[in-house]
């Protein structure tokens, strides 16, 4: 099962971005529509956490990846995949985890 990706694109430069917004990030227009991505992608980069702040010391060690979009949005993530994540590694939007988005 495919999870999909809501988000907002703009009516005047097609930019897309996951997060709730009223103006375009790219443009500033106010021309933004809700749309559903397949949240499709692939690792720009990613770093793995050893050193939590205060209240994550117990998810240690733990991977935040930096995902490009195939709508060229870049997004971070949390990485639930099994083996260590490779730069330019395809990927998939797998769900929200809190305040979190999460890739596979």
């Amino acid at each position: 099962m495919v999870a999909l990706l809501n988000g907002f694109k703009c009516e005047e430069c097609s930019c897309f971005t996951p997060y709730k917004t009223i103006l375009c990030p790219k443009c500033s227009s106010s021309n933004i529509v809700p749309i559903e991505s397949q949240g499709a992608g692939e690792i720009y980069t990613f770093t793995t956490i050893h050193v939590p702040p205060e209240g994550f010391e117990d998810k240690v060690p733990y991977t935040v990846v930096v995902v490009k979009l195939d709508e060229g949005t870049l997004v971070s993530a949390s990485w639930s995949g099994e083996t260590k994540p490779q730069i330019g590694q395809r990927v998939a939007f797998q769900e929200i985890a809190g305040s979190s988005f999460v890739f596979k």
